[in-house]
Formats: structure tokens, sequence, C-alpha cells
């Protein structure tokens, strides 16, 4: 499964890729992710949790961090697995920061590119929910970043919001699946008009 996104965030780009240079710091904005560990070659050890109703599916894992910071990139790669229905998965994500050109500000865009391979329960859903998982994730990530690096500007602390929840529910990923299931009609149905009608 491939996703591609990218967001934007405050700050120049030499100074944002020191926050994506900390692991450590960066899983305190991932929802559901908790680092538990570290191996002596620098690999972390985790969790990832994904609400299911009063259920969670826990994942248990590794991740390899490795970030360029004069080049400013990097990339994430990590593996994980719950012992619920042999859900496994294996990611690389791929990260790019820029100038953002058209900001008043100094601004960063932030590129990402995901590469993963699921297994078990999770190989069909990757064909209809992953991407949406992936945005989701990505979505409340960026978010998290930007009010920790406005707050840090401002010379305040960032402390997540406890009502916001600490990982993605299913409830969540049904109705971002859902909603996208209507947009992708709505574009087939549109297509379908500006043809005349015809099914091609």
């Amino acid at each position: 499964m491939r996703w591609e996104g990218e967001f934007r965030v405050p700050g120049a780009p030499e100074d944002v890729v020191l926050e994506f240079a900390d692991a450590r710091r960066m899983a305190r904005h991932m929802p559901g992710a908790e680092i538990t560990g570290e191996e002596e070659d620098g690999t972390l050890t985790g969790t990832l949790t994904v609400s299911f109703g009063p259920k969670r599916l826990v994942f248990k894992g590794k991740a390899r961090c490795e970030a360029d910071v004069a080049g400013l990139n990097g990339r994430i790669i990590g593996q994980g697995a719950s012992d619920m229905r042999a859900a496994r998965f294996k990611v690389e994500l791929s990260w790019k920061l820029a100038p953002d050109t058209a900001a008043h500000a100094p601004a960063t865009v932030v590129s990402l590119i995901s590469e993963a391979a699921l297994q078990g329960v999770l190989a069909d859903f990757a064909r209809t929910g992953g991407p949406v998982v992936a945005g989701l994730m990505t979505e409340e990530f960026a978010t998290r970043l930007r009010r920790d690096l406005e707050a840090r500007q401002a010379g305040d602390v960032y402390l997540p919001d406890e009502n916001s929840g600490d990982h993605i529910s299913a409830g969540r990923i049904a109705g971002a699946v859902a909603k996208n299931a209507a947009k992708r009609a709505g574009q087939s149905i549109t297509g379908l008009f500006r043809r005349g009608g015809k099914n091609e």
C-alpha cells in the first residue's frame, strides 16, 4: 500500500528538521503510539493502539529512524504485529522538508511518502481503509506537531488535549471510509454525466 501526503507547520525547515530528528518527540504526536524502550543499535520498541469500541487492538513493534539534518529529509522503517487475528505490518515512511514560499512568516511544507505491507486481517482492510487511516493519523500528527511548534515559539509548553483521545477509533475510521466512498461515487457519477451518459 502506497500513500502520499503533505502538510504545513510554522517555522523554518532548518528548525523543524530538528524536531523530526528527535524520534521520541515525534512519537508524542502520533496518535496511539508509545515508545517502551530502545535497543543498543538505537532501534526503538513500542506499541501502537487502535480502538474498536470498548476493545483496543494493540500492535507491538520496532522502528528505526534516520535523519539527514543537512538534507532536510529522513525515513522511518518499522514493523509490528498484534496477537489478535494475526495482524502484521511493515512500513517505510520517507519525509522531506521544504520552505513554504507562500507563507508570510517562516513556515515548512512537510512531504510524506509511505510504503506499507499489511498481512493477516489488515490485508483486506488495506484496499479500502488503509489510505484513510494513513490520512487520519497524518492529520492528527500534523495538528499536534503544529500546536507544539506554535507553543514553543510563544515560549509556552504544549500539552496534548486529554479529551482528544490517545488513539484512532474504529468509529472515526468507519466515518472517514464512508465519506471517502461517497466522494468517489460522486466523482464517478459526475464523470458519467460529462461523458453524455455513456458508460465507457
